[in-house]
């Protein structure tokens, strides 16, 4: 037995001709500030920047160390 088709649950909508926030060309006045910034972002150091993320990095390797141990002892507690 073949079941009727679907009807689709959501009702179209017809499609704008014009876009909803008009589109404008970028302006020649931002493309020499996009390329100090690029230039800037080169010139930093990453080590020194994000020094903190292998800090929080390498607590968070001792901290799963420490409980993985504490959860191997509790085994061999609760077993023996």
């Amino acid at each position: 037995m073949q079941q009727p088709p679907r009807k689709d649950r959501r009702p179209r909508r017809p499609q704008p001709s014009t876009p909803a926030i008009p589109v404008t060309p970028a302006s020649s006045s931002r493309r020499p500030s996009i390329r100090q910034a690029r230039k800037q972002a080169g010139e930093t150091n990453l080590r020194e920047e994000y020094a903190y993320v292998l800090r929080d990095l390498r607590h968070i390797l001792i901290l799963a160390a420490v409980m993985f141990a504490l959860l191997i002892a509790t085994n061999l507690f609760l077993a023996g």
